[in-house]
């Protein structure tokens, strides 16, 4: 009983309210700039939608783990970015605007996306003959319904409410993003056998993919030619996937807590990368200043 409040209220009113509290950050402006710098923000999107998962499943491929862990740490490769990498971002102090236009629009593609490719990869680790489906058209409709409206919710607010959004965006998105972190330690604490006979396995794995995804992200972004601090955006975005979501997918959509172990795991742990690129950026920047000083 106490599994069924938490996976049919609580996971998607977190969800709910960290949307509103990331289209508070929004404008329509966000949206336009696919028309208006096209190369950074296809490349962004590019590097989301088809390279994370490609490593993701190499990742998986390679890596011995039980089905549901593997399935798990797809549907995290498979999710758009979060409010995290909005904040990363701005500490990396790197192009803010691009990524808040590459998570407000990878939000809203991944309605399409996401229940398409989830169903595609639990045939292959569960087996052709899984029970386990999304029913497509249903999960679409709730998806947008808990990702896509509240979104627009809160970009209302800020449009008609401003002086409101502005007083209640931060409180609102720190609360969100703690309770999302106490469901993390939850999840983990009730499937504690399973997460530490498999710590071996999904420990390393969920390090490649966040270490790697970040690396084809910046890689991908210099082959495009586009300016530092648009390469670290995009590796940031690449990087840090809306673990809330992935969450909700595994136990509210697919009712199966051993899921969400890897987004869990993921949630908890794709800081390290986010923080060993501003350390390396930070160490980059005074050798540039020395070097300056002494040419």
């Amino acid at each position: 009983m106490e599994e069924s409040i938490v996976s049919t209220f609580l996971i998607p009113g977190v969800l709910a309210a960290m949307m509103v509290g990331m289209g508070m950050t929004l404008q329509p402006l966000d949206f336009q700039r696919l028309y208006l710098y096209p190369k950074a923000v296809i490349t962004g999107l590019l590097a989301q939608v088809l390279l994370l998962p490609a490593l993701g499943f190499l990742i998986v491929s390679l890596v011995p783990m039980a089905p549901e862990l593997a399935v798990g740490l797809m549907i995290i490769a498979l999710c758009p970015g979060g409010v995290g990498s909005n904040l990363l971002t701005l500490l990396a102090r790197a192009d803010s605007a691009l990524s808040i236009t590459l998570t407000a629009i990878s939000n809203v593609l991944m309605v399409i996306t996401l229940p398409v490719f989830i169903n595609f990869f639990l045939r292959h680790f569960m087996g052709q003959g899984t029970d386990i489906q999304l029913p497509v058209l249903q999960t679409i409709l709730s998806t947008a319904l808990l990702t896509v409206l509240p979104i627009a919710v809160g970009m209302a607010l800020r449009r008609y409410a401003g002086d409101l959004s502005g007083r209640i965006e931060t409180g609102f998105r720190r609360l969100s993003v703690a309770v999302l972190v106490l469901l993390m330690l939850g999840i983990g604490w009730r499937n504690r056998e399973v997460f530490l006979n498999s710590l071996l396995d999904l420990g390393p794995a969920a390090l490649a993919l966040n270490l790697g995804s970040m690396a084809l992200g910046f890689a991908l972004a210099a082959l495009a030619r586009l300016e530092l601090s648009q390469r670290v955006t995009i590796a940031i975005e690449t990087g840090f996937q809306n673990a809330a979501l992935a969450i909700l997918v595994t136990t509210t959509f697919l009712h199966n807590p051993q899921m969400a172990l890897a987004p869990a795991f993921y949630g908890g742990t794709m800081f390290i990368g986010g923080f060993l690129l501003i350390g390396l950026l930070k160490l980059k920047a005074p050798l540039a200043t020395t070097n300056a000083t002494t040419g």
